[in-house]
């Protein structure tokens, strides 16, 4: 059931880019996939990471920076970047799903769907969706 539903959503999502531009052109095909997301663990929200098929490419890490500078150094709810790397498996497509929230009560603030290929170790990035553009 989860299965479905996460196709009708990301078929959704899909059509609501094409209308109101939230779609975002393919990338060139790279060795690892670097996906830069804006977060704040001071918040309590936290990146959620969901493919739909498992074994085309790997999430091999997943690191949080503060863009705090030393003069902000122990300042409640400044924000940063989480970074994913990830790499080709085997050959094939893959629909990556980040959701931004709180685990605890459910609650989505933001997702941003990646539509990729794994072919001959590269990963190519054929669209984005982003509901916070």
């Amino acid at each position: 059931m989860n299965y479905i539903l996460s196709k009708i959503f990301a078929f959704f999502l899909a059509a609501i880019a094409a209308i109101t531009g939230l779609f975002h052109a393919p990338a060139q095909p790279v060795r690892d996939l670097t996906v830069e997301l804006s977060a704040n663990p001071t918040t309590g929200c936290s990146w959620e990471v969901n493919m739909d098929k498992e074994g085309i490419v790997k999430l091999v890490s997943s690191e949080y920076k503060s863009s705090q500078s030393k003069s902000d150094e122990g300042l409640v709810g400044v924000g940063g970047t989480q970074t994913f790397c990830f790499e080709a498996v085997k050959d094939g497509q893959v629909i990556i799903t980040f959701k931004y929230g709180h685990k605890w009560d459910g609650k989505v603030y933001r997702t941003v769907i990646y539509n990729v290929v794994s072919k001959d170790g590269e990963i190519s990035v054929l669209s984005t969706i982003d509901t916070n553009k």
